[in-house]
Formats: C-alpha cells, sequence, structure tokens
C-alpha cells in the first residue's frame, strides 16, 4: 500500500502454497489423538487427508483480512505528515477493532448479499476455478507542455502511452480478465466521457481557474498556483484549523481530474441507491419481510438446498461483535480524545452509514465485480457536522469505510464458502480469526515501515526508483486537508468556489431512473439491464491514484479477453480464461517477493537507465498552461 506501483498478492498466491503444504502436512503428521494435560479433552494434528473443504477454509483464514485497514492510515497520516505522536496500543486495538467490525455487519446483510441466487459476485471465478508506462508523444515533444499533457499516460491524456506492466494493468483496477464483458463496458463508457470529454472542456474554458494548476495532480495548491503550505492554516499544537492563517494565505484549489473524480464520487453514491431502489428494492423489500420466516428468506437454489443441512451461526454473535466494537470505540474517543479528535458519538453516525449504504453498495459489488468508493459521503457527512479536525475526519472515515469494505469482502469470501459448501461456523471461526492475525500484522508491519525507510512518502528525497512514495497516503492526507481542516463549507458549498459540485448528487440520479424507465417500455432489449449507472460514475475514481494509461491497458486486454477471444476461441476461453488471470497474477506477486527479499531490502531498484523513473517521462504534463503562471521546473506562458 506504500508502493507508487500497487502489487496486490492475490489469493492464488496463498492457495497454491497451501496446496504444497496441506499434502505434505497430511502425508507425515502423525494421526493418534493427542491429549490436553489435565482435561478430557484430545485432538489429533492430522484429522485426514487434505481435501477440497480444507483447502478453501485454509484460504479463507489466511485472506480475510488480506486489504489493510483503513485505520493505519490514520497511524501513517499522523506520524508522517503531520509529524504528531500516536500511541501504539490505541493504534494496533483501533485497527483490531474496526477489522471485526465489518464481519458483524456482513453477518446481519448474509440473508440479502449471499444466500440471494443473484447476488453472484463474479470474482469468485477466479476464486471458485507503474510505472513503467511509456509514452510516444512525449519522446518527440520533449519541451512542450501541451504535448507531454496529450502524451502522459499519468498526469494527462495518454495519447500513445502503453505498458506492458501487468500490476500497472491490474493492480488499481482489477483483473481485466476476470470482470464481466457488461462491467468493462461500463466502465470505459464512464472513463471516456471523463476524461476525453467533461475533464477537456472544463480545464480548456478556464473554470475555476483550472490552467492555472496541472490537469491531473494529488497535490493541493494555493491562488499563485504553487504547492499549499498547510503549516499556514493548521495551530501546530492540536492540529486545529487555524482562520486567520487561512485568511491571510489563499483559498484551496485542486486540478480538475481531482475535482471531477470528487463529483463522480457524489453521484455514484447517489446513483447506487436509485439503481438499488428502482432494481432490486421490491426484491429486498420481500426478502426483509420474510427474512427470519424459515424456508422464506431467499429464493432456493442448489445452493441453498446443500446448505441448508449445516448450522448457522446464530445472529446473535453477529450483533455482539457490533456492539462491543461500538463501545470500545466510543471509550476510546472518550480516553484519547486528544489524538483521535473525534467525540464518542461519531462513531454511532459512522454505523448508522454502514447500514445505511451497505446494502445498495453491496448489491452493485455482487453483480458486477465493481466496489463503489463510500468515503466521499463519509468524509463530506462529517466534515459538515465536525470541521477543522483532521484526525476527526480521518478516524470517521476509518470506522465507516473500514465497516463497509471489510463487509463486503467478508460477504465476498462467504459466498465462496457457499458455493464451496463449507460449513457457516468453520467460516466464522476461519474469518475472524484471519481477520484479527491480519490486524494485527498489518498494523505492526506499517509501524515498523515508517519507523525504518528513511523519507518513505517523501518521492523528492527518496533515492532513484525507490517504490516508497506512498500515493495512497498522499491522497488521504489531502483530503484530510480538504475535509477535514478546512471543511466542505469553505472549500465547496456554500462558501467554496467549487460549490456547484454538489450538483452531481442530482445528477447521479436521474440516469438510473432512464434507464429502468427504458428496460421497461423496451424489455426486448435485454442489453438495456447491462447499463449500470453506478459502475459508469465509479468506475473512473481510480484515476487519482492511477492514470489513463492503466485505464486504457486495462480496457484493451479485457476486450482482448472477452470479446475477441472469446467469440473465436470459446472453448479455448472457457478453459484457460480464469486460469491465466490467477497466473498472471501469480507471476507479478512471486516476482515481488522474489525483488523485495533479494533487492529492495537491500536498497537496490534497478539498473540505472532512463526506464528506472517511476514517472512517465513527461514531467512537463505537471505544469499549469495559463499565462504568467510561474512554477519551478515549468516554463512560463
Amino acid at each position: 500500500m506504500y508502493r507508487q506501483n500497487y502489487i496486490d498478492i492475490p489469493s492464488s498466491v496463498v492457495q497454491m502454497v497451501l496446496v504444497f503444504f496441506g499434502k505434505l502436512m497430511a502425508a507425515k503428521l502423525p494421526s493418534e489423538p493427542v491429549k490436553v494435560p489435565g482435561t478430557t479433552w484430545s485432538f489429533s494434528m492430522n484429522p485426514g487427508p487434505f481435501n477440497i473443504k480444507k483447502h478453501v477454509l485454509l484460504s479463507i483464514l489466511a485472506n480475510s483480512g488480506s486489504d489493510s485497514p483503513y485505520s493505519i492510515l490514520i497511524m501513517v497520516v499522523r506520524k508522517i505528515f503531520y509529524k504528531k505522536y500516536l500511541n501504539f496500543l490505541i493504534g494496533l486495538l483501533m485497527a483490531l477493532a474496526i477489522q471485526v467490525l465489518g464481519y458483524g455487519f456482513a453477518g446481519i446483510f448474509m440473508k440479502f448479499l449471499v444466500y440471494n441466487p443473484y447476488m453472484w459476485y463474479p470474482l469468485t471465478l477466479l476464486d471458485v476455478s507503474f510505472y513503467s508506462a511509456l509514452s510516444v508523444v512525449c519522446w518527440f515533444w520533449k519541451h512542450s507542455v501541451i504535448a507531454q499533457l496529450i502524451g502522459s499516460g499519468r498526469n494527462g491524456f495518454g495519447i500513445g502511452s502503453f505498458t506492458f506492466d501487468w500490476s500497472a494493468i491490474s493492480g488499481y483496477i482489477g483483473n481485466p480478465i476476470a470482470y464481466p464483458l457488461s462491467t468493462i463496458v461500463n466502465t470505459s463508457v464512464g472513463f471516456i466521457l471523463f476524461l476525453y470529454i467533461i475533464c477537456p472542456i472544463a480545464y480548456w474554458t478556464n473554470s475555476n481557474n483550472a490552467r492555472h494548476f496541472p490537469f491531473n495532480s494529488l497535490d493541493l495548491f494555493d491562488k499563485n498556483g504553487q504547492h499549499y503550505n498547510i503549516s499556514n492554516i493548521i495551530n501546530e499544537n492540536d492540529l486545529t484549523f487555524n482562520q486567520k492563517g487561512y485568511e491571510s494565505y489563499s483559498k484551496l484549489y485542486i486540478s480538475v481530474v481531482y475535482l471531477f473524480c470528487t463529483g463522480f464520487g457524489f453521484a455514484a453514491v447517489t446513483a447506487t441507491l436509485t439503481h438499488f431502489i428502482v432494481f432490486h428494492g421490491r426484491e429486498t423489500w420481500r426478502q426483509f419481510k420474510n427474512a427470519y420466516d424459515s424456508g422464506n428468506s431467499t429464493r432456493e437454489d442448489v445452493h441453498n438446498r446443500l446448505m441448508k443441512k449445516y448450522n448457522h451461526v446464530p445472529q446473535w454473535w453477529f450483533y455482539a461483535i457490533i456492539f462491543s466494537v461500538i463501545g470500545f470505540g466510543m471509550f476510546g474517543c472518550i480516553k484519547f480524545e486528544k489524538q483521535l479528535q473525534l467525540p464518542y458519538w461519531g462513531v454511532l453516525l459512522a454505523c448508522l452509514l454502514v447500514m445505511i449504504f451497505l446494502l445498495p453498495i453491496g448489491v452493485v459489488q455482487a453483480t458486477t465485480g465493481q466496489n463503489i468508493e463510500f468515503n466521499f459521503i463519509s468524509e463530506m457527512l462529517i466534515g459538515y457536522i465536525y470541521p477543522g479536525k483532521p484526525i476527526a475526519n480521518l478516524v470517521f472515515k476509518a470506522v465507516s469505510n473500514s465497516a463497509m469494505s471489510h463487509a463486503l469482502y467478508f460477504m465476498y469470501e462467504l459466498k465462496i464458502g457457499h458455493y464451496m459448501k463449507i460449513p457457516p461456523k468453520s467460516m466464522f471461526v476461519a474469518q475472524l480469526t484471519g481477520g484479527i492475525i491480519s490486524a494485527v500484522v498489518n498494523f505492526c508491519t506499517s509501524w515498523w515501515l515508517i519507523s525504518t525507510v528513511e523519507n518513505i512518502c517523501d518521492p523528492k528525497n527518496l533515492p532513484k526508483g525507490s517504490p516508497w512514495t506512498c500515493p495512497t497516503q498522499h491522497t488521504v492526507y489531502d483530503n484530510s486537508i480538504i475535509w477535514g481542516t478546512i471543511g466542505p463549507r469553505r472549500v465547496f458549498f456554500p462558501e467554496g468556489m467549487y460549490s456547484k459540485l454538489f450538483y452531481f448528487l442530482f445528477i447521479g440520479v436521474i440516469p438510473p431512473l432512464l434507464v429502468w424507465a427504458m428496460s421497461k417500455y423496451f424489455p426486448e432489449k435485454k442489453w438495456i439491464k447491462s447499463i449500470n449507472v453506478p459502475n459508469i460514475f465509479g468506475g473512473v475514481l481510480f484515476l487519482l491514484a492511477a492514470g489513463a494509461v492503466n485505464y486504457w491497458s486495462w480496457i484493451t486486454v479485457g476486450v482482448l479477453f472477452n470479446v475477441i477471444i472469446y467469440n473465436k476461441y470459446k472453448d479455448w476461453w472457457t478453459k484457460y480464461n480464469y486460469v491465466l488471470a490467477n497466473g498472471l497474477d501469480l507471476g507479478i506477486a512471486f516476482q515481488f517477493l522474489l525483488t523485495s527479499a533479494t533487492l529492495q531490502i537491500n536498497d537496490i531498484y534497478g539498473v540505472n537507465w532512463w526506464g528506472l523513473d517511476v514517472g512517465d517521462h513527461c514531467p512537463l504534463a505537471q505544469c499549469p498552461t495559463a499565462p504568467g503562471v510561474s512554477v519551478e521546473g515549468c516554463p512560463t506562458h
């Protein structure tokens, strides 16, 4: 999560390792019972052959907490960017609590998002079955800002840019071979609409002085086009907003891509709610009314019938997890108020948000494979209610976002267990244990990493080729300034220059209604129901951390396998498509582990040549194009 090129260690890596060790242990370990001294209990170290159910259960145990908890970002941002102390124990306990909170919510919504046969989770097929980006344009026009803006695959339009790096293709958006064609098409439509129509119009018409700043940048800027100096607007002793400093310094400005990514994020959330109501509302209401009636809570299919022979996990187990974590969270906010800034009621509000949005967002993920970003709503809400407190904003987002993302991932795993007929109580133990272990390991590893890697998250002072540039952490830090320190009231509505951005909340409502009306008026046109508006709006949000080169490469590979190869070589596609998808992810994962263990641990990042740069060789793409704006390293127009 700290690397410029995001590396995802897929579950298939764990699955392969488990096959070897599982079969080895089944063959070599003794099967005689081992008695626990002083009790009548006994257990066997080798209870039988290593079968597919044991394999699946162990994989879920290992992968249940594979995504890094958002709460860790609080520690990173507070210690590295704000340079403030954070108690190790409260950070660790917070990571543990937030990790298991999502599992409680997952248990509550299982009937709707796991047992429902229409919630099929496309990416489960993978389990059941950068920047090395180059731009031709930038090679030929090395001194032209406009040309490099057009050609840059990271900060511009990506015309003529390409990459063969699989981690750049699949690392941010996901494995394109595994997604259904409808998801690829919807994402492509949103990407083209966003990057080649809306953003260029806003930029070249100089809307909100857009040309005074880079076209696509994660950085924050002042009125003169320089990087925003956060120390001018924050009280260093308690990390609160300095109103006088802000008034004497400058309003905050962001790049046009950053701006419209936020707008599309707003639209994605309201589009998700609308899509859920019109397409799934009636079915969900029927399930809700019958949720606790035996045999009538979900539509029967072969998987539900076969799973009836197992005892299900009692609902009170999940409620116990939720209320325990809420109680601990409220206590932590009271006890460590100076470090966390969030009042106790913030924990309750965050959990209420999850209860409202988990079902509609879960439906979109279960049917398209794409996750809708939820953080825009959470950071906006707490930003209005409790402004001027950046750490409070982060903690609120950590509770709400982590609970949401972990709940969705746990339900994804529960669906795998459902398909593979794993006993629900065994799944409960495996997922909960895996999540707890993962939270401890992730937090301790991150604490060690930021304590030992010199200049981590500081690209200007890192060695050439170092991957520790922390794009995700920079985004979180910037968001804490926008939504926490300054607050949405001053940046957006009603006092900010970006107040019209909130129109996207209403824009997101209209397209799903139109698609629904078209599907009713033209029922014979089956393709209409494949139009997924939340996917169109939400699919572009990775542009903040990725770039056009990632999207074009992702789209190309997705179309190649899911259109051309699928239509011409369907037998090959059926047999090898998902195997190849796993194989490519495996190759990147093993290469990452090998180079990290042998080279990067010794500060060796590669041969000293032009391709070692983590950029895309288009440095001028980050320059403003407005006349008279002077920025170091950029030509003045």
